[in-house]
């Protein structure tokens, strides 16, 4: 049997104030007021108080079979839910405080896990308190990690790849106990630095036997190549990859694979100058083309002729006007005129007739103090570009 009322219900106390209505029109139950708190109880058949609501805390309680509470909500929005494991009193699992804005899971003798299902129930994001780990991605999933700032760009991305992207400035510090900043990564200036205030920065490299064979030290400035059961080697490459120089330390040798040294020299006069040209000294120290036969002025050949390089340079100011190199002692290709004698390998070269060229040196009086080097292939007549060892007699 039912009965249906229209309206309100009211409970008063027995000085006739009202402490609990139903109000059908709205659908609203209200417990409490009028000098009373206000609680919502629901026991199950055994008595316990399964669920509190309590008007005066503003808290909501859920308990077990042995009315012990498992479950809080606090008025402040805080949260607790605690588990029983052994005898005792039930111990909290996770917290969440609004106050502070914080969740924390486990303790208590369990360990805290988060897991994120897709629509499979695949974890694809994992906290793992029992491991210490973070786990994103899997199972058909890439995993990326992304922080953004408060207009929400991409400022830092880790992606499954193993790549870290740091946009923005692009920053990355490390810092000591006390710190400070002992190691950046700096976008903005494109570098890197290691170091600090009072303490030199190093930077090393191992070998295969965790040894060091490479090491930067900031304090002394200084680079240290090899040791540590490795030979050292330094090697500078052009842009075709081929060595150019080798600072090599287990021959203690430096291996340059151009040909001659050489030093800058002002040039008088341009005309006729290229490379493989005989030059000699003016009054002032400049050089400018040969024009007679044994020259005692004679200084040397303009290097870069025949695809010899020189393989040092001396005396290099990139703000000085007018220079060339002159190539002063080693291989080079030399201008040589045999039409007045054959030139043989070996034979004794000097300056000759013809402006800037070379030619043999058969007579020994005039010779003396004249002789730019030696022929290193003969040329029997005519005027070619010939290779030359310069030695100044």
């Amino acid at each position: 049997m039912s009965e249906q009322i229209t309206g309100k219900i009211e409970v008063l106390t027995g000085a006739g104030k009202i402490t609990i209505t139903l109000d059908g029109d709205s659908g609203d139950m209200l417990a409490g007021g009028n000098g009373r708190d206000g609680d919502l109880v629901l026991a199950d058949s055994s008595g316990v108080r399964k669920i509190h609501i309590d008007g005066q805390s503003g808290h909501i309680t859920l308990r077990n079979a042995n009315g012990e509470d498992i479950l809080t909500i606090g008025s402040s929005g805080n949260i607790n839910i605690r588990r029983k494991a052994n005898a005792g009193a039930p111990k909290e699992v996770l917290t969440f405080d609004a106050n502070q804005a914080a969740l924390s899971i486990g303790g208590s003798g369990g360990y805290g896990n988060i897991a994120i299902k897709n629509t499979n129930r695949e974890a694809i994001l994992a906290f793992s308190a029992t491991q210490g780990t973070l786990g994103v991605g899997g199972l058909g999933t890439v995993g990326t990690i992304i922080l953004r700032d408060a207009q929400g760009r991409i400022n830092l991305q880790l992606d499954s790849a193993g790549q870290l992207t740091v946009k923005g400035i692009g920053r990355i510090f490390v810092q000591n106990p006390e710190g400070k900043n002992v190691f950046g990564v700096q976008g903005d200036a494109g570098s890197v630095w290691v170091g600090e205030s009072g303490r030199g920065g190093k930077i090393y490299l191992r070998n295969g036997q965790g040894n060091n064979s490479i090491s930067i030290e900031g304090e002394s400035a200084g680079i240290t190549v090899g040791g540590g059961g490795t030979s050292g080697a330094i090697v500078l490459r052009n842009l075709q990859g081929q060595n150019t120089i080798k600072i090599d330390g287990k021959e203690g040798d430096i291996v340059l694979q151009n040909g001659d040294c050489a030093e800058h020299f002002v040039v008088a006069d341009p005309t006729g100058i290229s490379p493989g040209t005989v030059v000699v000294l003016d009054e002032e120290g400049r050089v400018r083309q040969s024009t007679k036969p044994y020259d005692h002025k004679v200084v040397g050949v303009i290097s870069g002729a025949g695809g010899l390089k020189p393989g040092i340079v001396l005396d290099h100011n990139p703000a000085e006007q007018n220079t060339q190199t002159v190539a002063l002692v080693g291989k080079a290709y030399c201008k040589v005129d045999a039409t007045r004698a054959a030139v043989a390998v070996g034979d004794l070269l000097t300056s000759a007739f013809t402006p800037g060229h070379a030619m043999k040196a058969n007579d020994s009086a005039k010779a003396f103090g004249a002789i730019l080097g030696k022929a290193l292939r003969p040329l029997a007549a005519g005027m070619e570009l010939i290779p030359v060892l310069v030695a100044l007699q």
